[in-house]
């Protein structure tokens, strides 16, 4: 048991009871009795007891394993972890810092290891990227663009619990990164042949434009109030009365010349005679 949890042990028939059980109720969800008990097995030596092991163990297959492999939720494995006899602490990245930087950072200490010594686990977009999670032809892609930083902190905490906890993972792996890879395999990806004439597949991810790094803007310099002129200034001092004096000894100043009438178009104007209706 990897934990600390108080886990019965079961006998066959026990076992074998408990997986009809589970199977005529539903609760298997549409399992075998043969696969509850596996599950249910399998639970049992990580710490889980058969309601735990038969919601959370979940088996995923994809090309490379089309058998599938036994895998665990994130925060089961977490729970495990965190739950181990062994285990002190550890830190994982904020969200700031993530979209900052494009990188999660999980750090780790178990009882057992010398005073002061850490261990440290990172996955950083371009990783992410060049793998080919994102991809718009993958399910996966709105949630590791949108979302980002949930992935990176769960990949970033599973190396760590591959590598530092092997005996809580047993060989199990962490669903939401198999999910990714099952994802991967249903995008089609260039196939290149090197120099040595060996085809692969190289991944899509340079396409995917992932979000920048937030970058607040600077804020504008309120701009200078402008001097008071000197004649404003001397006004504001002056009295009621003396503001008048001033006004009426300040000269009016002339009003511009008006300009020129234009010249008449021709010469004289030919008059013309007014017949008055008087006969000669």
């Amino acid at each position: 048991m990897s934990g600390n949890r108080e886990v019965k042990k079961y006998t066959f028939d026990e076992m074998m009871e408990i997986a009809k059980k589970m199977a005529d109720s539903g609760a298997a969800g549409g399992r075998t009795i043969g696969e509850v008990i596996e599950v249910v097995q399998f639970g049992a030596e990580i710490g889980l007891t058969p309601a735990m092991a038969v919601n959370s163990i979940i088996r995923i297959r994809s090309k490379a394993n089309p058998k599938g492999k036994l895998s665990l939720p994130y925060r089961t494995v977490m729970s495990l972890v965190t739950t181990h006899p062994d285990y002190h602490w550890h830190t994982i990245s904020s969200i700031e810092e993530m979209k900052g930087t494009g990188v999660a950072v999980c750090e780790v200490r178990r009882r057992s290891w010398p005073e002061g010594m850490t261990a440290k686990k990172t996955f950083s977009v371009s990783e992410a990227v060049m793998a080919g999670n994102g991809e718009p032809g993958a399910a996966n892609g709105n949630v590791w663009r949108s979302y980002y930083w949930d992935m990176l902190s769960k990949s970033a905490g599973t190396r760590m619990a591959n590598e530092h906890f092997p005996d809580v993972m047993c060989g199990l792996e962490v669903a939401e990164i198999m999910e990714s890879v099952v994802e991967q395999e249903k995008v089609a990806r260039p196939k290149v042949t090197s120099s040595e004439g060996v085809r692969y597949q190289l991944p899509l991810g340079p396409s995917v434009r992932w979000p920048e790094p937030e970058v607040k803007p600077e804020p504008e310099p309120e701009p200078e109030p402008e001097p008071e002129s000197v004649d404003a200034a001397a006004l504001a001092k002056m009295s009621p009365e003396e503001v008048d004096k001033a006004w009426e000894a300040t000269p009016t100043p002339e009003p511009a010349p008006a300009p020129a009438p234009a010249p008449a178009r021709g010469g004289k104007r030919r008059g013309r005679k007014m017949n008055t209706g008087a006969s000669v």
